[in-house]
């Protein structure tokens, strides 16, 4: 009876393993490489894009390869005063521009232009696959050459929330351009991320499920969104940086752990670390938002930025 209750529970765990490497492993791989917008993508929310708000204006700028459109909204300082320079706001994974409107708002009240885009495959904007910085800091940088194009702008400075942020330290790794980047929640390594993921979503899969099997799927995701997740390594573009970094995280900060904003720092040469108690992910976007403007601001100050056309 023992015996055969022993193997009944192996049966179960062997059919188990076989349930999660076939269907698990396909839906954790479409979960990484497809972008929101992808048809490959389940919209469960039912939402649509958010409208056009009064006091922004709407554009879209071509980028690729692969061929792609990013819906943006610019905020431009009140009574056509001519702006201090541009800030680029970048939004999380999932996201979409509107998340980061308020922030826009208030660097707009501080004599900033902010330029908000969808990030390819999110919001507004086409595309099917996430490449987690490396092709959209490329889409970054075209969408740079039209703000130029248009307002003859010549330096910037990038803010990103967590994704977001690491597409903007892979862009001002490769676009001199940039002159300042601000991340918040943002992680060093798509790799480790990802194991971080796994503990705070799935404990439980922990002794089911061992890290080699996640990162497998990680290399499927890249091979299908065509990319090398070795090279989505903000730390590594970090070390590249020439400008000052400033990395603001959430001690409670479960999801994107802060030892992500240590990591980065070691890595560049010029970085802040502001460590603000208590927030998590979430909140950092809510409840920390007046603190992140404020201490954005002071640091663009003290950096000597000089973002202006």
């Amino acid at each position: 009876m023992y015996f055969r209750r022993l193997l009944v529970a192996a049966s179960v765990t062997a059919a188990a393993l076989v349930g999660i490497e076939l269907l698990g492993g396909e839906i954790v791989t479409s979960a990484i490489a497809h972008a929101p917008n992808s048809s490959m993508t389940l919209r469960v929310d039912g939402t649509h894009p958010p409208p056009v708000p009064p006091d922004a204006e709407e554009s879209v700028v071509r980028v690729g390869p692969p061929d792609a459109s990013l819906d943006a909204w610019t905020i431009s300082p009140r009574g056509g005063a001519s702006p201090q320079g541009t800030v680029v706001l970048l939004h999380g994974i999932r996201g979409d521009k509107s998340s980061l409107l308020g922030f826009a708002r208030r660097f707009r009240d501080a004599g900033y232009r902010a330029v908000m885009p969808d990030l390819r495959g999110h919001g507004s904007s086409s595309g099917d696959f996430l490449t987690y910085g490396i092709v959209e800091s490329k889409d970054v940088s075209q969408l740079l050459d039209a703000i130029a194009a248009r307002h003859g702008e010549k330096r910037f400075v990038l803010f990103g929330y967590s994704y977001g942020g690491a597409v903007a330290i892979q862009t001002a790794a490769r676009d001199p351009r940039v002159e300042a980047v601000v991340t918040v929640a943002t992680f060093a390594s798509l790799r480790q991320v990802l194991s971080d993921y796994k503990t705070r979503f799935f404990p439980g899969l922990d002794p089911v499920i061992p890290a080699s099997w996640l990162q497998a799927r990680l290399d499927d995701a890249g091979r299908r969104a065509r990319f090398d997740p070795d090279a989505a390594d903000p730390a590594r573009a970090a070390a590249a940086l020439a400008v000052p970094l400033l990395l603001i995280h959430g001690t409670s900060d479960t999801q994107v752990p802060p030892d992500h904003a240590q990591a980065l720092s070691r890595s560049a040469s010029r970085s802040t670390v502001v460590l603000i108690d208590g927030e998590t992910h979430e909140s950092m976007l809510n409840r920390a938002a007046a603190r992140i403007e404020d201490e954005t601001l002071a640091f663009l100050r003290k950096s000597g930025s000089r973002a202006r056309p």
